[in-house]
């Protein structure tokens, strides 16, 4: 049998597809698994709480144990808000219109789509036209 090169060229291709292939869905199982595995441990956090407080109610021990919960959350949340704004903010201009949409949901009550669609066309004509943002 006699296999010249441009046979070999296109098993080669084809192999790579293959392989492309098997690879996004290898990727695509890993991100199903990784999310579940990632929302599994605060899912069940709340449906333990969710119960105590159902079956113990306005009992002051329920009520302390969640006054301690909430510096906590908002100490875990602010460390996540900061983690994610020092790898995405590297450009001031990003900080500013981080900081303007902020501003105009907390403080103006625009509506979330509204500042969404700002946002993503600000965000647009940054990269167009300022670089390295």
């Amino acid at each position: 049998m006699i296999v010249t090169k441009h046979a070999r060229t296109i098993w080669g291709v084809r192999y790579a597809d293959d392989l492309n292939v098997r690879s996004v869905t290898s990727a695509l199982l890993n991100g199903i698994i990784a999310g579940a595995l990632f929302a599994l441990p605060g899912m069940v956090a709340l449906l333990a709480l969710s119960a105590i407080y159902v079956a113990f109610g306005d009992t002051t021990a329920v009520t302390a144990l969640f006054a301690r919960l909430a510096p906590a959350v908002v100490a875990i949340v602010a460390q996540a808000v900061v983690r994610v704004g020092q790898r995405a903010l590297h450009h001031p201009a990003l900080v500013g219109l981080a900081g303007a949409s902020f501003a105009a949901l907390a403080l103006f009550c625009v509506p979330f789509p509204v500042v969404i669609a700002v946002a993503a066309l600000a965000g647009w004509l940054l990269g167009k036209y300022v670089p390295h943002t």
